[in-house]
């Protein structure tokens, strides 16, 4: 597979945050035109499906950002920590709860792993646990190497008016915000994604993956 580029990267991530804010604006246009009765239905629906492009971006970002890791073709020593960990992931479980002599050859496994070109893009590593909350994306952002200072003040926005407001609907319950409220919340939301694209096409042309 042919490397990304910083650009190209920046370019499959736009092209994500299009389709999404597109399909989001589409449904406050039909809101805006219907009765006050639909109002409240489609509102209500309209939180569920933010969220659902919340996880859904974070997690095509993250995964994208790791891909472009491995297609530098670097060796882990040259990487920051998070992949010496994201490569040993099944010996870190093992670590600890094993016999003194498993764990040992367990550790010099990872010692030499280090020597070892990264080419694996951990898509599964990025668990979104299907409730990306503020605490699940920290990890994750950490995991990746990445800075997560940035989103230290929207914790509660994004446990509250995104994760919160999602479960409740989910579980046969929470109520309609008015129009406003909802489309200021899509507007917050589509915000913070933004800021992740830059965090992470930054990295890329930083190369903040170094060590």
């Amino acid at each position: 597979m042919k490397p990304l580029d910083p650009e190209k990267l920046h370019t499959i991530l736009d092209d994500d945050l299009v389709w999404r804010r597109r399909e989001l604006t589409s449904l406050v246009t039909l809101i805006g035109v219907s009765n006050a009765a639909d109002k409240a239905v489609l509102v209500r629906s309209a939180i569920p499906l933010l969220y659902a492009h919340w996880e859904g971006f974070g997690k095509l970002a993250l995964q994208r950002y790791l891909e472009y890791v491995s297609l530098r073709n670097k060796k882990l020593k040259d990487l920051k920590p998070s992949f010496i960990y994201l490569a040993n992931l099944g010996r870190v479980g093992e670590i600890g709860s094993s016999p003194p002599l498993h764990t040992t050859k367990l550790l010099i496994d990872v010692l030499q792993s280090v020597e070892s070109v990264n080419r694996n893009p951990f898509r599964k590593a990025i668990n979104t646990k299907s409730n990306l909350r503020y605490d699940v994306l920290v990890d994750l952002l950490n995991l990746c190497g990445l800075n997560a200072a940035h989103f230290e003040t929207e914790k509660d926005f994004i446990n509250q008016q995104l994760c919160d407001a999602r479960n409740e609907i989910a579980h046969g319950s929470g109520g309609a915000p008015a129009v406003d409220t909802f489309i200021r919340r899509r507007d917050k939301t589509f915000e913070l994604m933004t800021q992740l694209q830059t965090i992470i096409v930054n990295a890329a042309i930083n190369r903040d993956f170094h060590k």
